[in-house]
């Protein structure tokens, strides 16, 4: 009687264990077969400056990591965003991961095609600038080069 309750214990965690490792493979397959997962890169009005966006999407949500990779020397400058893919525009809002970085924004992207957005960054100018305006657009392209 007392072994026929272990029996049952052990095989509900065995089932439970398995949905869990079914299920964390399902999501992974599905955000690796997105549109927007992947990495892409992004083109600035200040051609000096260039980021990699490290992107996963799970159904309309997008989300992910920014790294600064020129200049050189702001490579540890990193940022998290989160946002969403909706008929054919990709909005979302960002803000940085370590203490080393500064800032924070939101972008607004029109898809072009498979491989280009275009669209406005805005980040507020009071980390920049002393001026009366609250945010400052940034024209941005956010592109992915696909490697055959």
């Amino acid at each position: 009687m007392l072994t026929d309750l272990y029996i049952n214990i052990i095989a509900g965690l065995i089932g439970a264990g398995l949905i869990y490792v079914l299920q964390k493979t399902y999501f992974f397959i599905m955000e690796k077969r997105a549109p927007l997962s992947g990495t892409w890169y992004v083109t600035y009005e200040n051609p000096e400056i260039n980021d990699e966006f490290i992107i996963k999407q799970r159904g309309e949500s997008v989300s992910g990591q920014i790294i600064r990779r020129l200049p050189s020397d702001e490579s540890k400058r990193k940022w998290l965003f989160e946002g969403r893919f909706k008929e054919q525009v990709f909005f979302a809002s960002f803000w940085a991961s370590n203490e080393d970085t500064i800032g924070y924004g939101c972008w607004f992207l029109s898809r072009v095609n498979e491989d280009l957005f275009r669209g406005y960054m805005l980040i507020p100018t009071q980390l920049h600038l002393r001026t009366s305006d609250m945010v400052k657009p940034v024209k941005i392209e956010l592109r992915r080069y696909r490697f055959s």
